[in-house]
């Protein structure tokens, strides 16, 4: 449900930023100007901005919303074609999106191939909080897969810096499932 209407949200921006830039030639032109600037123009102006928001903020959350609900087969359908840096998915939201197919797949029992997507060569996000949901991330795999030494000294190289808000609440929840283990011998 959310990947469908981050979709269509995204192809309704870029059709009614398109119209926008077209009424706006054509008035330029002189061609129906009473028409787009009289009548028009007020109600349509503020459309196409508000939708570019809205699917900056789709886009960037919609794994994070359906990891959230526990939709699992709904992220991996809507995350795993943009995981990848391209012209259209930035790093942020393919770093995103990386996180929330990475945890989809962990949760289902494969922290293996979680693992192996959050290995992969890829571009680094720009924001610190996305850096660090990837490691914390990378964190909960490597305890899934019982080597408690690797995720432990994750967690402790985040721990020294300071934890951004968006990563905090992952961050808290790996340390929790870290200490609940043995000590290393």
């Amino acid at each position: 449900m959310i990947g469908r209407l981050t979709v269509w949200v995204t192809a309704l921006a870029f059709l009614t930023t398109v119209a926008l830039v077209t009424a706006m030639v054509l008035s330029l032109q002189g061609v129906a100007e009473a028409v787009f600037t009289i009548r028009y123009w007020g109600w349509f102006f503020p459309l196409p901005f508000v939708l570019v928001v809205a699917t900056y903020l789709l886009r960037h959350s919609a794994g994070l919303l359906m990891l959230a609900r526990g939709d699992g087969e709904g992220v991996l359908s809507y995350c795993l074609p943009r995981v990848d840096v391209s012209v259209s998915v930035g790093r942020n939201e393919a770093a995103l999106n990386r996180y929330a197919a990475a945890e989809a797949t962990r949760t289902t029992g494969l922290p293996a191939e979680a693992l192996t997507l959050l290995e992969a060569d890829f571009k680094a996000p720009w924001r610190k909080d996305v850096s660090q949901l990837l490691l914390v991330a990378r964190a909960q795999s490597l305890l899934d897969l019982d080597r408690p030494g690797e995720a432990r000294a994750i967690l402790a190289t985040l721990g020294e810096g300071a934890i951004s808000a968006g990563s905090k609440d992952a961050f808290e929840g790996a340390c929790r499932r870290s200490d609940a283990l043995p000590p290393l011998s």
